[in-house]
C-alpha cells in the first residue's frame, strides 16, 4: 500500500486542473473526457491504473473510483447522485456527473479556464448536461415519493445538487422556487383538511 500511495503522491504533483471544455447557461466546466485526459497520463506514468465501478442504487447512480498499482488498491469511496431510471437522458447525465466528480475528487483536481491551446475543440463542445425536464422530474418525484417534510426535503436537495454541480444557477433557483411552492401548497392542503 505504501508504494501505491507514494506513486499517487508523485503523480499528483504532475496532475494539473482540468480544462473547462464544456458549457452550461452560466459558464464552463470540465467534461469527463477533460478530467480523464488530465489525470490518466501522470497516473499511468507512475504505474497506476484507475477503474470506476458502478454499484446498485435504487434512487440513482453510484460510482466508486479505485486506484490499482504496485500490488495494492485504494478506493476513493462511493459517490452517488439521484436519477430516474425511467429517463435515459437524466440517468446518463447523472452517471457522467458521478464519474467526473468521483475521479476529479479522488485526484484532488478542480477546473481551469481554457487558454486556447489545451482544448482546440472547446468552442464546438457545448453541452447542456441537465435535462430540460429536470424541474418536472423533481415535481413528479415529490408527488410520487415524498411521505413527509424530511423525505420531500431530501428529494429537493438531491435535485438541487445536480444543478449546483452543473453550475446552472438559473435551474438551481427554479428548483428552489418550485419546491417551496409545492411544499407551501401541501401545508395549505393539510390545514384545510384539518379544518374539515
Amino acid at each position: 500500500m505504501n508504494n501505491l500511495i507514494e506513486a499517487l503522491y508523485k503523480a499528483q504533483q504532475e496532475i494539473s486542473h482540468a480544462v473547462k471544455d464544456g458549457t452550461t447557461h452560466f459558464g464552463g466546466y470540465p467534461t469527463l473526457e477533460a478530467v480523464i485526459n488530465t489525470v490518466k497520463p501522470p497516473l499511468n506514468k507512475y504505474g497506476i491504473y484507475f477503474l470506476q465501478k458502478t454499484h446498485p442504487n435504487n434512487t440513482g447512480v453510484t460510482v466508486e473510483t479505485i486506484f490499482y498499482g504496485h500490488g495494492a488498491e485504494l478506493s476513493a469511496g462511493p459517490f452517488s447522485l439521484p436519477a430516474s431510471k425511467n429517463n435515459a437522458q437524466q440517468f446518463g447525465s447523472a452517471l457522467t456527473y458521478c464519474r467526473r466528480y468521483s475521479l476529479a475528487t479522488a485526484c484532488g483536481i478542480g477546473a481551469k479556464d481554457d487558454d486556447g491551446q489545451e482544448s482546440t475543440n472547446a468552442s464546438n463542445n457545448i453541452v447542456e448536461e441537465v435535462p430540460e425536464d429536470h424541474v418536472q422530474n423533481m415535481k413528479d418525484e415529490l408527488n410520487e415519493k415524498a411521505k413527509g417534510r424530511e423525505s420531500a426535503k431530501k428529494i429537493y436537495e438531491n435535485h438541487h445538487k445536480i444543478a449546483t454541480m452543473a453550475e446552472d444557477h438559473e435551474l438551481a433557483n427554479k428548483l428552489t422556487e418550485v419546491y417551496e411552492n409545492w411544499y407551501n401548497a401541501k401545508l395549505e392542503e393539510a390545514m384545510n383538511n384539518d379544518k374539515n
